[in-house]
């Protein structure tokens, strides 16, 4: 199953990656995917990241994704992410004042979507 597809709505590009279920490495693998996409395309991307209750997000993992972002984030134009629990909405307001990003957490996808259209 590919865990990263693109889906075209209006015109515009959304890079959906699914990390439901995984693993810290398998997320972290995944990540790394991810960003070796973002550079090789080298234009602005939308991203929506899709989490369940399966996903933890631990400091191991936490220092991986800081450091891909580092890398990319200069071609990140929004990202949404769907699946978090409180806790994760928590870490993620976190990660946006590290970064000084605005990633938005939504409750299901179409909201997420919409919002990375507009």
């Amino acid at each position: 199953m590919n865990r990263i597809t693109k889906l075209i709505i209006n015109e515009k590009e959304i890079l959906c990656v699914d990390y439901s279920d995984l693993k810290e490495d398998q997320m972290i693998a995944l990540g790394y995917t991810l960003l070796e996409i973002v550079l090789a395309e080298n234009k602005p991307v939308l991203i929506l990241n899709i989490f369940n209750e399966r996903n933890f997000l631990s400091p191991n993992l936490m220092r991986h994704q800081r450091e891909l972002l580092q890398k990319g984030i200069h071609l990140v134009e929004k990202v949404a992410l769907v699946g978090l629990n409180p806790m994760k909405r928590i870490i993620l307001t976190g990660i946006n004042l590290l970064l000084r990003r605005d990633f938005k957490a939504f409750d299901n996808r179409d909201q997420a979507i919409d919002y990375l259209i507009r």
